[in-house]
């Protein structure tokens, strides 16, 4: 169940929309879209997830920025079918507490690259297998000024992706350890 689905069109906008306690909060599932001020509550699969499907084809050239996500699942950018592309996503300045995830990029099948992430923050994430910033398959994904706080797993957890960095990433008192996986680390991480 979706609160806003976009399957079609570019040059999308999406600007100052609150979603409570559905599903997916807001689905793009096409390229060229711009998501801005962004409040989302209790959204169990996704606040926001950008999503390369055979039904609806590629994701590509998707700005998300300025989102506070509040109990349920983050920012979720994935490819799903195989011949599909999610690619030039940029996310910035989310905010969330008490989530699975912040920000989640999945590989399920087809291509999931060239994602930027900057300046996110995680406060409490609860998931007990994946971390507060997760990468799963994809490449070319880049963390920049990100933080975790208080994560109850991973602050930065990373599975069969390749070429993800780590630029000035914080990780402040994770359960278990700070990173899982293989990063490309510059900077002060802490």
């Amino acid at each position: 169940v979706h609160g806003i689905v976009c399957h079609a069109g570019t040059y999308v906008t999406i600007d100052n929309i609150k979603v409570y306690k559905i599903g997916h909060g807001i689905a793009i599932r096409t390229s060229l879209a711009n998501i801005t001020r962004i409040y989302a509550e209790s959204c169990n699969l996704s606040a926001v997830i950008v999503k390369a499907a055979a039904t609806s084809g590629d994701a590509k050239w998707v700005n998300i920025n300025d989102v506070i996500v509040n109990g349920g699942q983050g920012v979720v950018i994935q490819s799903y079918d195989v011949g599909q592309t999610c690619a030039y996503v940029n996310v910035s300045n989310v905010t969330s507490v008490n989530t699975t995830t912040c920000v989640y990029v999945q590989q399920v099948a087809g291509t999931c690259q060239h994602i930027n992430v900057t300046n996110c923050t995680s406060y409490a994430s609860l998931s007990g297998s994946l971390g507060a910033f997760t990468v799963e398959n994809a490449t070319d994904v880049n963390f920049t000024a990100c933080v975790s706080h208080l994560a109850s797993f991973v602050g930065f957890y990373n599975t069969g992706g390749s070429r993800v960095q780590l630029s000035n990433c914080v990780v402040a008192n994770p359960t278990v350890t700070k990173l899982s996986g293989v990063f490309i680390r510059t900077a002060n991480n802490g």
